[in-house]
């Protein structure tokens, strides 16, 4: 029924979440600029994978929020 893509679940704090990865989709990847590239990671679950460093540590909604937003307004404003 879904040729190309693959079933997975997750667990996360006691809730199952299912759902396919492969061959379609748009993932945007952000990180802190203290990681090694994220994108190859990523480009394994979807066919667009986009994103970049962001000069933060840990937590980037708190740390950088206007970069955060940046990307996602430009990510997200595609999508119309």
């Amino acid at each position: 029924m879904f040729d190309g893509f693959e079933e997975f679940e997750v667990v996360v704090r006691g809730t199952t979440i299912h759902g396919r990865h492969g061959g379609a989709g748009r993932i945007l990847a952000l990180w802190s600029d203290t990681e090694p590239d994220q994108l190859a990671a990523w480009a394994a679950w979807a066919d667009d994978v986009r994103g970049r460093a962001i000069a933060a540590g840990h937590f980037l909604p708190e740390e950088a929020p206007g970069e955060v937003v940046k990307e996602f307004v430009a990510f997200f404003g595609e999508c119309t």
